[in-house]
């Protein structure tokens, strides 16, 4: 059990245990109920952030999914291979790039995974030999590159083939924003793509090649006006990486506004994932001061609602409130890391058909011709192999971070999600209880 100690209006001093896997709170060994008339926030859960992929917290009651959509859509499974009939697509359409990001997982890959054309025509053809989804089933489908904008052809057939393969389909394109021209634009309005414009905000620069949203360039004017047609599922999200340069987040959102309009979907990606420890200098890791000003900065923003709808921070209040006030809602071998890449029903391919162990990696586990051999487990380090984690206050909120990160950079990982997701855990008990934590004991936080 975790000892929490917290202060409330008063000043009077609370004590209470919680359990990490059960998400109950005890106090003087007594389940505490939270029989509370407090309303939970639902957040706007725009696509294009990667762990609302695996975020079923509202789903239960959902009219739009039968009970085989739930149970296929759930966040546990005892399987160990990928799913003939998934529900979302992670398409990676080659790593080739304009830009040379510092900390970009995929930029150690170079530009390989070129495609032509007749990939692509070869890939529809194969296509429902493999996949069993129904055609009205929902379906999240996101086109990843390197820069994806560099194969817009194939880009077109893809997203007419699978519109129309899929009725209630979403489909998002995850850019750097710097190609958007008005053909494009159009064809992304047309067809209901959603683009993802990966910025930081004023630091946009200092560990990114270009600023697309620079005053007078000709992506300004495209992003621009493909935000100003926004309607359905059509338009533009800007998704900022959380990094050491970049963790005031409000100065994110205010920059972004501040160019694109009050309208401007502002989400974040989350805190910077150290994959590989060597392509980080000394300078880009977080040191304990910038941990601080971090969690007090998110915790004031929570405090203040400057943070409702803004994904991943509303999906993860939501889903923090919805645990603690569902005692039955335990987190058990099984459940999935927060990019839900172990979900038999998450998959992960290129356009030869190959099965990726990641959408950011080349590294390939298997094919779609052959889908009930490949194993979701092999060469990846989940939650429930490291022992930080089953004992971690935050594993309902961080779900094991990243499963790729070797020993040798998963210190730096843990920290960096222990204390983005410590800052929501506090917001959220802040809210619920009306007191601020003083005090953890028994953390057993190592890295």
């Amino acid at each position: 059990m975790i000892k929490i100690t917290s202060i409330n209006e008063n000043n009077n001093i609370v004590h209470r245990e919680y359990d990490n896997m059960s998400t109950n709170f005890y106090q003087e060994g007594r389940l505490v109920e939270l029989d509370l008339n407090i309303q939970q926030p639902s957040g706007s859960h725009e696509c294009g952030d990667t762990e609302r992929c695996g975020d079923t917290a509202d789903r239960d009651n959902h009219p739009q999914f039968s009970k085989e959509d739930i149970e296929r859509m759930s966040n546990r499974s005892s399987a160990t291979h990928k799913a003939s009939n998934p529900t979302t697509l992670k398409i990676q359409m080659g790593l080739t790039c304009n830009f040379n990001c510092a900390y970009c997982i995929q930029g150690q890959f170079g530009s390989r995974g070129i495609i032509s054309n007749d990939d692509v025509d070869k890939w529809i053809d194969n296509f429902d030999t493999w996949c069993t989804s129904k055609k009205d089933n929902p379906m999240g489908i996101q086109l990843w590159g390197g820069e994806p904008l560099l194969y817009m052809d194939c880009i077109k057939r893809l997203v007419i083939f699978l519109h129309e393969r899929f009725t209630n389909s979403r489909i998002s394109v995850v850019s750097n924003g710097s190609l958007l021209t008005k053909d494009i634009a159009d064809f992304f309005i047309e067809n209901y793509v959603e683009f993802v414009v990966s910025h930081d905000g004023p630091t946009n620069l200092k560990n990114r090649t270009l600023d697309p949203l620079a005053e007078g360039s000709e992506s300004l004017k495209w992003i621009k006006y493909l935000n100003d047609h926004k309607s359905r599922q059509a338009g533009v999200i800007f998704n900022a990486v959380i990094t050491k340069d970049n963790h005031d987040i409000q100065s994110i959102i205010d920059h972004i506004k501040g160019i694109m309009g009050d309208r401007a979907s502002v989400n974040f990606e989350g805190i910077v994932t150290v994959e590989d420890r060597d392509i980080f200098s000394d300078d880009m890791l977080y040191t304990d001061k910038d941990y601080l000003e971090l969690r007090e900065n998110i915790i004031k923003m929570y405090a203040s609602g400057s943070l409702q709808g803004v994904a991943p921070f509303q999906q993860k209040f939501d889903g923090l409130l919805f645990n603690w006030f569902h005692p039955d809602r335990v987190i058990e071998p099984g459940s999935f890391q927060k990019c839900g890449m172990d979900n038999p029903y998450t998959l992960g391919l290129n356009l030869h058909g190959d099965v990726l162990k990641c959408h950011s990696t080349t590294e390939v586990i298997g094919n779609v011709d052959n889908l009930d051999i490949v194993d979701l487990y092999s060469g990846v380090t989940r939650w429930e192999q490291r022992d930080e984690c089953k004992e971690c206050i935050v594993l309902s909120l961080c779900k094991g971070a990243c499963m790729l990160v070797d020993e040798k950079s998963w210190a730096y990982t843990c920290n960096n999600e222990f204390n983005f997701n410590m800052a929501v855990f506090e917001s959220v008990f802040e809210y619920v209880f009306k007191e601020r934590i003083v005090r953890i004991d028994g953390l057993n936080h190592r890295p």
